[in-house]
């Protein structure tokens, strides 16, 4: 594994490099828990609970979901269904891009356990909950069966449950100070997801790629089109991972000697590159990103932090949830030493969309401006 941090500011160096000079592995066998008369909760909304398991008394059980919140008080313990069963909790299964390869397969190394087999052979159940209270996708299915699993088996959960057991197994990956941690119960998930992958073949590969988000319908980033064409005039080929199968993105990324795409869940799939395969990651915001640094680990990769952002609108207390804006800095240009025709971002229209459709006060006055409209026609 090896880092370059020559084309970040000191205050983004000062974040990510501690991080990258920890260990992201940690040892300790695995176990479970068994929890009796208590409850699985649904998705109630991202700022409030994103689901979760309760203890008899309408407790939050810990399932190491630090960045995703959980509220027991959401739910109203007596109005909850009775089911006389006992449930095996695979906990919050989130869909979002490169979250599905990481904190999705948690779980699921209980699953090859005889522990588990004998308690599905006594009749117990898999259940897990999910955004919005929604079934996966054929995407997030995919991503599953590649590690063994077909989630359609498990229910979803989305209304309040009370089980006589709810049995929630350790976690293969865990949250810490410097980022998440891994054990080898993930490496074993993970290989399988390998191995599937090493049987892919007639997609076309490229040497050079750039996972972009700029066509992706609901991304949170402006100004990427800028950035595309500075790794398209060095010899990388642009690709809208949504408009590919899985098995062709998975392959593409297996089979280059060069990854690189913007900071957050698209940078995750270099999971599956090779070891020492040269990955660039654009910075689009300054902070730590807790899941790309055990990423860089596992897969051993050659990383470089670029960044390049005007990103002052994000959200001050999580800035991974943006919005970004994204421009050819300096330090863009010092990585690759050359420098593209750029309007100043002063005079970009999509940068005065950024600041000014995300500023508090823009949109205050514009708020008030249509009251003033509305009492003016009515």
């Amino acid at each position: 594994m090896k880092y370059t941090f020559d084309y970040v500011s000191p205050e983004l160096r000062s974040l990510i490099e501690p991080a990258t000079r920890e260990p992201h592995y940690f040892q300790g066998e695995l176990s479970y828990k068994e929890y009796d008369n208590s409850y699985v909760a649904p998705f109630y909304s991202w700022s409030e609970s994103v689901g979760c398991a309760l203890d008899s008394l309408g407790n939050d059980i810990d399932n190491c979901l630090s960045e995703c919140l959980t509220n027991g008080r959401c739910y109203d313990i007596r109005e909850a269904e009775t089911e006389h069963k006992t449930v095996i909790f695979l906990g919050y299964l989130i869909s979002v891009y490169g979250h599905a390869y990481i904190d999705n397969l948690r779980s699921l190394w209980f699953l090859d356990t005889d522990d588990c087999k004998r308690f599905l052979e006594e009749g117990a159940e898999l259940v897990y909950v999910a955004e919005n209270n929604n079934p996966f996708s054929d995407l997030y299915v995919k991503i599953f069966q590649m590690a063994g699993f077909d989630i359609r088996k498990a229910r979803l959960v989305d209304h309040l449950v009370k089980f006589d057991k709810v049995i929630i197994p350790d976690s293969s990956i865990i949250s810490s100070k410097y980022g998440r941690l891994y054990c080898d119960a993930y490496i074993k998930t993970l290989d399988r997801v390998k191995s599937y992958i090493s049987g892919i073949n007639g997609y076309p590969v490229y040497e050079k790629i750039y996972f972009t988000r700029s066509k992706f319908p609901m991304n949170r980033e402006s100004g990427e089109e800028t950035i595309e064409k500075y790794f398209r005039h060095a010899g990388y080929t642009i690709i809208s991972p949504e408009q590919y199968p899985l098995d062709a993105q998975l392959q593409m990324v297996s089979s280059c000697s060069c990854f690189a795409s913007t900071e957050g869940s698209i940078a995750h799939i270099s999971l599956f590159c090779k070891p020492g395969t040269k990955v660039t990651i654009i910075n689009k915001a300054n902070y730590l990103n807790i899941h790309q640094v055990m990423v860089n680990e596992l897969a051993d990769l050659d990383v470089t932090y670029v960044q390049s952002h005007l990103s002052s609108m994000t959200n001050k207390e999580c800035r991974w949830l943006g919005p970004f804006y994204l421009y050819p800095t300096r330090y863009l240009k010092k990585y690759f030493g050359f420098t593209l025709p750029c309007l100043p971002y002063w005079l970009r229209t999509d940068y005065l969309r950024y600041y000014f459709g995300n500023n508090p006060r823009t949109r205050l006055l514009k708020k008030i401006y249509r009251s003033l409209t509305k009492k003016r026609m009515a």
